[in-house]
């Protein structure tokens, strides 16, 4: 079964230039005590570490790109994790020439500029647990299946 929230309300901001994307967002989400959210972004990167799961070595390998990027698409979530609000975020860059990059976000992702949106959420608390099939913290199995 899925569960169910409704939204409290929207935010609307920017993180300041330089600032990393998921200390930001982690700052934001901690000063306005938000514990579930949807995470939309554009903006550009002056720097990015994108992360790309290795299904077999259970682990992230990272990619960095230490030019500035296009951040076409900025969207994830927030949730809890250890009590405390954990950013999920993935980003879809691209270069001066249109090339696209894409991968989960991690610390050491700048920002040139970036206009963020949160929907924040109101419903039971969303807790990541960690996985030991992906070795991953994911959302509890319960709200993993999608109602039928």
């Amino acid at each position: 079964m899925a569960a169910s929230f409704k939204t409290e309300m929207v935010l609307v901001g920017r993180l300041a230039r330089a600032e990393d994307i998921l200390a930001g967002l982690t700052a934001v989400a901690l000063e306005r005590g938000i514990r579930a959210a949807v995470v939309q972004g554009v903006g550009a990167t002056r720097e990015a570490v994108l992360g790309f799961y290795d299904q077999e070595a259970l682990e992230y390998r990272d990619h960095s790109i230490p030019e500035p990027m296009e951040l076409l698409s900025l969207t994830g979530n927030i949730s809890l994790k250890d009590g405390s609000p954990f950013v999920h975020v993935h980003a879809i860059l691209s270069d001066e020439q249109g090339r696209a990059f894409g991968g989960h976000v991690m610390p050491g992702t700048r920002v040139f500029a970036l206009e963020y949106s949160l929907m924040v959420l109101d419903g039971p608390e969303l807790c990541r647990e960690y996985d030991r099939e992906t070795h991953l913290y994911l959302w509890p199995a319960s709200v993993s299946r999608a109602l039928g």
